[in-house]
């Protein structure tokens, strides 16, 4: 066991709080890309603030989702490149959506990271998708070098 004087206290409290700021720092300016290309997607300018940029990402969300669960499909995105924005979508969704479900593979998967959710992110059968409440599928896909969206209603059983 380690044991610190006051004055190592203090030092250690100090490194600990700098590293916890220096966190935050990098999770709010070092993952612009993600933001960018949802802001793209959704057709809006790139670089606005933090703040502005979750209310537009709200408004997506609930002018195109107001009821029923929703599936996220990204079509063509590799987590090494695009994790941050995979990750984003679906936490941002799941928050806003509450309590609605926003499912991105089988409800049982454990999800850590976007290489989980890309990992198990295939398109389930209509079927599969009315069983569990799903009224909307949101498909992220880059056509022409661009980030987009299609939004697909799920059909009803005939």
């Amino acid at each position: 066991m380690i044991h610190l004087q006051p004055l190592g206290h203090r030092l250690f409290s100090l490194v600990v709080i700098i590293a916890f700021f220096l966190g935050v720092y990098s999770s709010f300016f070092r993952n612009e890309h993600s933001r960018n290309m949802l802001m793209r997607a959704i057709g809006q300018t790139e670089g606005n603030a933090n703040a502005k940029f979750i209310s537009q990402v709200d408004a997506f969300y609930d002018s195109r989702f107001p009821d029923g669960n929703t599936f996220i499909h990204f079509e063509g995105l590799e987590a090494k490149t695009d994790g941050s924005f995979v990750f984003a979508q679906f936490i941002r969704a799941s928050y806003h959506n509450y309590p609605r479900k926003v499912l991105v593979g089988p409800p049982e998967i454990t999800l850590q990271s976007a290489a989980d959710i890309l990992a198990n992110n295939s398109l389930p059968s209509n079927h599969w998708l009315r069983d569990h409440g799903v009224t909307r599928v949101l498909t992220y896909e880059y056509r022409n070098g661009r980030p987009n969206y299609t939004i697909s209603d799920v059909p009803e059983a005939n």
